[in-house]
């Protein structure tokens, strides 16, 4: 098939490709490219570049001169050295060679642009910016632009007198706005002048790229290049050029180009309800020793079905009815739709009639007399052309008068394509959906499961995507190569991946009662008694019912259940007590939001039943996969009465294969949140934790697509309470939306700092860790600036003097990034999944880009489906004075300790809990975090069911687990 002879390795990842191909309709052709690279090696895989090594090792030495002679305290920490433990290893990662054209040293012109009237809207700001580089004299120059306010020249433009540019504004695909002409309708002078925008261009700055180069190529720590963000942004602006200006390519703002509709490449999968998921390609240039690098990945986001407006409604409604809340539902999904229509007709230059296409964006249905109305129902005034008077009829009879349209289908909703106070209104037979519109709402259960399906690929076909589809996008990979649109900007990119080494670290041993050798990346516990089993007293189970007929657990007796799981919680130690008769308590339709009140009544009076009762735990059997319904058995148990509720769907809990696992899966929960120890790593193994330090996991989550207006962001912290590490109390609160940092983590920190004292005989940690998740690169200053000052705060109330204070280090853990690992032999993957093995770690080859920082990738996890991610964490703060290999081993010996699983996780449990948390907090405000997007209502913290907190019966105990 390949056409060359093929080693071990690929005929294994051609294997994937087959099945792959058949299953999911992959790209051929980009799998052929990756594997015949592969082939025509047919040798081991090139060394990682021994220039950038040597470089690396030179950076440490010239790194411990400079920490001798200097204090570093305004900026991060120097890398104390590249850790060695572990198994060496050679990977490919997705990065490639950027460098300079051969002898050139190529200078960029920057330009900003000023747009008046001011223009928000990003989308019209981004089409002025592409017609004015289609006017002269831009467009005969090789330039690129952010689409915001920046121009990149290669050359430096003579705007002579004229640096003032007026556009008349017309959207990709639809006619040009007509020129001026004698007699023109006043109507139409109006809209011009609307449209029209004046653009300013005044030439900033210049830069030479070799600045850059130099910079990453010196081995001096304290080496300045105050031009380094410029230069970065104006590549990326240049790099971006290509897919910024090839038809059919869908920008978002996350720096992915998305394939759609009429492109060749396109890759689609049906997510259902008017959805379908796009795979499309990340870029971003990146800085690491010695090198200027170029990140390629591939992403998947779900967008709207292009074709028409009917098929979309058609989709989206079915299965269900056409019920005035599922009317309401569309049209929240449908606000802000862009949409083409080509009804209208106007005289041209020629004075014959031609038709018009625009672009127009959908605001809503119409709401007399009823949601939804069709064109038939609607009724507006309007004015007679012919004779200027009024009048008032239907959308209906208003485009068979105006424009000559029959409709086919009037009692279709018509659309509002103009304002609240000035609807045009429009009927939705005539109306195509554009391709290429992000679907940024929260998906369904259900579209979420495809998204997976879909996106969830082996690394191989990821791979082969990058370098094939993705290198294509870029213009790096030949034949389009050979019209590079960053050819003219001196810049060369190496279609190859490049080689890092990686080192493979040891799993660390076990402790429940006896010693666990784990897998790597694994365990399990048969015949494995917790280390500390709590106790569970007053209990029981609470059956959840959808109507009265409904039986969550069909026709097995809940008794037995009951029984069964109490047997299941003592094989594991745990002390139980009898539990009390079982409870049910019956809710009407979960699918329809009109029912939401009396669901939360029913469950208010039960748990408050439940609590006069006594209980402190209970299994909940829920009647199916419903987030509403779990979110408000979460409130009502952790917030409102204080019972530690466990949920489980009624046909897990039953299944005949893997109930065992099902059930010790519930036990480690219910083992952690009664304050047990599932299991430990022995003190020795885990240095520098002793039983003075405390480890802190600190997160903000922000509202997501369906928040109300003004949904606050939720910020947790976590603790451990002992170098067993197995319980994490926290402290969790709302803030101001969208705000990154912290607010109120000095009084979240004294809570932590008190409770320790409580449970450690009033004694106070002497050395601090923390994990921060959430964090970007831009960020990290402000989190020592904040997050760090609001530390030592807290150390001044609880501590006092400051040489009382305890070391603090400070390490974000980053996941949303684009890096990716590729085992070169098959003996170096994990199995089938042809990922990493668990513990991979990579300090070297990519590393080092924020002003030579100390940071590293670890994939502690087994990726057992689809590409592993590598957890990035970027040491910003070091007083405790962490070695490379000690903190590399910590931070992977800790994915270990993560009480909820019998694996090694993706990222370290101190971060991982306080994600949990977060998540948590976003359950208590279920209306306003997730279900608010059709809402017009703002959130008013003063109004709110929950701000902080939880129940104070379970302040010391791990209830978000």
């Amino acid at each position: 098939m390949v056409g060359v002879v093929i080693g071990d390795v690929v005929a294994v990842a051609v294997e994937v490709l087959l099945s792959e191909v058949y299953s999911c309709e992959l790209n051929i052709l980009s799998y052929l490219i990756f594997f015949d690279n592969l082939a025509r090696e047919n040798t081991p895989p090139p060394a990682p570049d021994k220039v950038v090594t040597e470089q690396e090792n030179k950076s440490i030495q010239e790194s411990k001169q400079l920490l001798a002679g200097l204090s570093l305290d305004n900026r991060l920490p120097l890398r104390p050295a590249y850790a060695t433990q572990g198994t060496p290893i050679i990977l490919r990662t997705n990065y490639f060679n950027l460098k300079l054209a051969s002898g050139k040293d190529p200078v960029f012109y920057r330009y900003v642009v000023d747009i008046t009237p001011v223009l928000d809207h990003r989308r019209k700001k981004r089409r002025l910016l592409q017609m004015l580089l289609q006017q002269p004299p831009f467009n005969a120059n090789a330039c690129a632009t952010d689409y915001a306010s920046i121009i990149i020249t290669a050359q430096k433009i003579d705007l002579k007198d004229n640096n003032r540019f007026e556009i008349v504004l017309h959207e990709a695909g639809e006619n040009a706005f007509p020129p001026p002409t004698a007699g023109e309708p006043q109507e139409r002078i109006d809209a011009r002048r609307r449209r029209t925008h004046t653009l300013k261009v005044e030439f900033q700055t210049s830069f030479t790229t070799s600045g850059l180069f130099n910079y990453v190529k010196s081995s001096a720590p304290g080496t300045p290049f105050d031009k380094k963000a410029e230069v970065v942004q104006a590549m990326n602006i240049v790099l971006c050029r290509a897919p910024n200006t090839m038809q059919h390519i869908t920008p978002t703002l996350e720096n992915v180009f998305y394939p759609s509709g009429l492109h060749q490449g396109v890759q689609a999968h049906d997510l259902g309800k008017g959805l379908q998921a796009l795979r499309g390609y990340y870029s971003s240039v990146r800085l690491a020793t010695g090198r200027v690098l170029i990140n390629v990945n591939v992403s998947h986001a779900a967008f709207f079905n292009s074709g028409p407006l009917l098929s979309l409604f058609e989709s989206f409604l079915s299965g269900v009815e056409k019920t005035g809340q599922n009317l309401r539902d569309l049209q929240t999904f449908i606000k802000g739709l862009r949409v083409r229509t080509g009804y209208t007709k106007e005289k041209g230059a020629d004075g014959k009639e031609v038709t018009v296409t625009k672009i127009k964006s959908v605001q809503g249905f119409s709401k007399d007399p009823v949601l939804g109305a069709g064109s038939d129902r609607v009724r507006f005034t309007w004015t007679d052309e012919k004779t200027g008077a009024q009048k008032t009829g239907t959308v209906e009879q208003f485009f068979r008068e105006k424009w000559g349209v029959k409709l086919q289908q009037p009692r279709a909703p018509v659309v509002n394509c103009g304002g609240p106070n000035n609807a045009q209104w429009i009927p939705s037979e005539l109306c195509f959906v554009l391709a290429g519109q992000q679907a940024r709402q929260k998906l369904s259960p259900e579209q979420t499961s495809e998204m997976i399906r879909f996106s969830a690929r082996p690394p191989s076909a990821n791979a082969a995507s990058i370098t094939g589809d993705g290198l294509k996008m870029m213009r790096i990979l030949s034949p389009e190569a050979q019209m590079s649109t960053h050819g003219p900007f001196g810049l060369n990119i190496s279609a190859e991946m490049i080689t890092v080494h990686g080192r493979v670290l040891t799993a660390p041993k076990l402790s429940y009662k006896a010693t666990v050798n784990p897998r790597p990346g694994s365990w399990n516990l048969q015949g494995q008694t917790f280390s500390r089993p709590g106790t569970i007293s007053s209990w029981t189970m609470l059956v959840i019912k959808e109507g009265q007929n409904d039986r969550p657990l069909r026709t097995e007796d809940p008794g037995t259940i009951l029984t069964t799981f109490k047997k299941a919680l003592q094989k594991y130690g745990l002390t139980v007590g009898t539990p009390g008769a079982v409870e049910t308590v019956a809710v009407q339709f979960l699918s329809s939001k009109l029912h939401r009140p009396g669901i939360n009544q029913e469950l208010d009076v039960k748990l408050g039943q439940l609590d006069k009762k006594g209980y402190k735990f209970l299994l909940v059997i829920l009647p199916k996969k419903d987030t509403y319904l779990y979110d408000r058995v979460k409130f009502y148990g952790d917030v409102k009465y204080g019972i530690h509720t466990v949920c489980s769907w009624g046909a897990n809990i039953i299944k005949e294969k893997g109930q065992d696992m099902y059930l010790a899966n519930l036990a480690l929960k219910w083992n952690l949140k009664s304050g047990g120890v599932n299991h430990f790593i022995d003190a020795n193994d885990l240095k520098p934790i002793d039983g003075s330090t405390m480890l802190v996991g600190i997160d903000v989550t922000h509202p997501s697509p369906g928040s109300v207006k003004k949904a606050p962001s939720i910020a947790g912290i976590v603790t451990n309470i002992n170098a067993q590490l197995a319980q994490w109390p926290a402290s969790i609160r709302i803030q101001e939306s969208r705000a990154e940092m912290v607010q109120g983590l000095e009084e979240m920190f004294i809570e932590r700092l008190r409770n320790w004292q409580r449970k450690n005989s009033n004694a106070l940690p002497n050395k601090v860790i923390v994990y921060r998740d959430g964090v970007s690169e831009g960020q990290y200053n402000l989190v020592l600036t904040h997050e760090y000052t609001a530390l030592v705060s807290a150390f001044k109330i609880v501590y006092g003097q400051e040489n009382k204070h305890p070391k603090v280090s400070i390490i974000v853990v980053g996941k949303r990034h684009h890096t990716r690992f590729y085992p070169t032999r098959p003996q170096d993957s994990e199995g089938k999944s042809m990922n990493p093995k668990p513990g991979t770690v990579v300090d070297r080859g990519i590393t080092g880009y924020a002003d030579k920082s100390w940071d590293f990738f670890l994939q502690a996890h087994a990726g057992l489906q689809g590409t592993a991610r590598p957890a990035h964490y970027v040491v910003i703060k070091d007083e405790n004075k962490l070695g490379a290999d000690m903190l590399e081993q910590l931070t992977h010996k800790l994915c270990y300790l993560f009480g909820r699983a019998t694996k090694a996780v993706s990222i370290c449990p101190p971060a991982y809990y306080a994600d949990l948390l977060c998540e948590r907090g976003r359950a208590y405000l279920h209306n306003a975090m997730t279900d608010g997007g059709d809402s017009e209502a703002s959130f008013d913290p003063n109004a709110a069911e929950w701000t902080r907190g939880v129940h104070p019966n379970l302040e010391d105990s791990m209830f978000y687990i």
